[in-house]
């Protein structure tokens, strides 16, 4: 359970409900989906600068395989394992021909 504190008045609880739920429709979106189909919170990378390195390259790799219409019935777990081992997907994927 969570509280949350304002100043604002309690007729503007809307307003505090939707400031909330977009907070948590982001974890839902992406925090969530990084670490299931790219376990991005078991990584043991650790030295340097080469965490955010990855965490950025996850995201361009999240975003392309989303952005990806081919095979848009399985999930991005999915599709990213299935591009491991189809060029045809893969290269949808990246756009390239």
């Amino acid at each position: 359970m969570s509280y949350y504190v304002t100043s604002l008045p309690p007729e503007k609880a809307t307003k505090i409900v939707q400031c909330v739920r977009g907070r948590w429709g982001i974890e839902n979106r992406l925090h969530y989906v990084l670490d299931v189909a790219f376990d991005e919170d078991g990584s043991r990378v650790r030295s340097r600068n080469a965490p955010e390195s990855l965490a950025r390259m996850r995201h361009i790799a999240f975003n392309l395989i989303k952005a990806c219409k081919r095979q848009a019935d399985v999930s991005l777990g999915v599709k990213r394992i299935l591009a491991a081992t189809d060029n045809a997907l893969l290269a949808g994927i990246l756009r390239v021909k």
